[in-house]
């Protein structure tokens, strides 16, 4: 069976046969793309976040002409109000996204915090430190500011991200372009994120 993905660097959807194989693909990308995270110093991730919300920023409308055209989709397919709004990005929620990415840039960087010191009896101090877990793979419900919680809370974190979004399929084009916003064009600011970000939207 034909499968389609949303190629994160061209933000098009484009057709795979093997859905096997490139999940193995993404799995290795993403792990040597961690590698990379897991290194990025405090500021790094910090500016990043920000560079991340001043895109959203600045692409808030056409993200909003992506998202009307997902919200006519399901519309025309039956999709019930209640979840017509869970699919919409309103000017509100797109503040709420930028605002998010802010207040997790401004958190304290958990990675390298090292805690529980103690003495062992053989005179060892020992404790344990905060690292990074390498790759995130996150299943989610079809709702937009959720692309940008989930992969904002991964970057702070120093950990790659698969994301997954859910199967109605009418919310996949602005999560493509989330995604969009997320790897390929922040690549350009800066060297942090390269391929860390990938979204495999099959169906």
């Amino acid at each position: 069976m034909l499968q389609f993905i949303r190629d994160k660097h061209t933000n098009m959807s484009k057709q795979i046969s093997d859905v096997a194989s490139y999940m193995q693909l993404l799995g290795r990308e993403a792990r040597q793309a961690s590698r990379v995270l897991a290194s990025a110093t405090t500021a790094q991730k910090n500016n990043a976040l920000e560079v991340i919300a001043d895109e959203l920023d600045a692409s808030r409308d056409g993200l909003m002409a992506e998202n009307a055209r997902d919200l006519e989709a399901g519309a025309e397919k039956g999709l019930d109000a209640a979840l017509l709004d869970r699919l919409e990005l309103t000017p509100g929620r797109i503040d709420s996204m930028i605002e998010g990415l802010r207040q997790i840039a401004a958190l304290p960087d958990p990675i390298g915090e090292i805690f529980d010191m103690k003495y062992l009896p053989s005179g060892i101090q020992v404790g344990r430190m905060r690292v990074p877990l390498g790759v995130v793979g996150i299943i989610y419900e079809s709702r937009p500011n959720v692309t940008a919680d989930a992969a904002a809370l991964c970057l702070k974190s120093g950990n790659a991200a698969v994301l997954r979004g859910g199967s109605i399929g009418h919310a996949q084009i602005d999560k493509g372009q989330l995604i969009f916003i997320l790897s390929n064009r922040l690549q350009r600011l800066t060297t942090i994120l390269g391929d860390s970000y990938s979204m495999p939207t099959l169906g």
